[in-house]
């Protein structure tokens, strides 16, 4: 597997800002980036399970409004909102604790942006990991599913096993630091103080690059 490291570190645009949401102040983790596809393909991609297993992992369940799902391995939740080929929401559920996940979809210079927000469940994310990892901890996990998604758009194969083993290469860990440094260049741009936001990342740097492959 042959991965343009800088190129894929400057495809995704990363943020971090927070919004009320359910009557409560909350953090969001949101990563974007713009796919050589149609907003319906792309939609096929994120919403079918035969193409979600290629690049993001075994979803069962139905993706329909209303409808709930589980993540082989991963996070369970309903779909609370959907709109082809435009909008999904769906609940993030994981040991106990629940966060959201938004994905918009627009047509992008010839393709379409795809632009995933994670708004951050309080006790799990919130309050464990945000204080030693900062914002990496999610949106690392999510960047790294963004480019298997552009690899399987590209090849058409499947390739989330290919990029689980690409991350424990050399290659692969000089992608995970410049990832979670630029992490916490966006906790910085959001306020947190640079030499805590940067100590943070390279504790999530170490996380992924030592992280087993599934």
């Amino acid at each position: 597997m042959i991965v343009d490291v800088m190129t894929q570190i400057g495809a995704v645009n990363r943020e971090v800002s927070e919004r009320d949401h359910e009557g409560k102040a909350r953090r969001v983790v949101s990563a974007s980036r713009t796919f050589a596809t149609s907003p319906e393909d792309l939609w096929d991609a994120i919403t079918q399970p035969e193409r979600l297993a290629r690049w993001f992992g075994f979803v069962s369940g139905d993706l329909c409004l209303g409808g709930s799902f589980r993540i082989k391995g991963n996070a369970n939740g309903e779909v609370t909102a959907c709109n082809p080929p435009q909008m999904l929401a769906v609940t993030w559920k994981m040991y106990g604790d629940i966060g959201w996940v938004h994905a918009h979809l627009s047509p992008s210079d010839g393709g379409t942006l795809l632009k995933v927000e994670h708004i951050l469940s309080r006790r799990l994310f919130d309050r464990l990991y945000w204080s030693w990892y900062g914002a990496g901890a999610a949106g690392v996990g999510w960047e790294l599913w963004l480019l298997a998604l552009d690899q399987s758009i590209r090849s058409g194969v499947p390739t989330i096993d290919d990029i689980e083993r690409w991350r424990l290469t050399a290659e692969g860990k000089d992608y995970l630091k410049r990832a979670t440094q630029a992490w916490g260049r966006a906790e910085v741009a959001h306020g947190e103080r640079e030499a805590k936001a940067m100590k943070k990342a390279a504790r999530a740097c170490t996380f992924y690059s030592k992280l087993p492959a599934h």
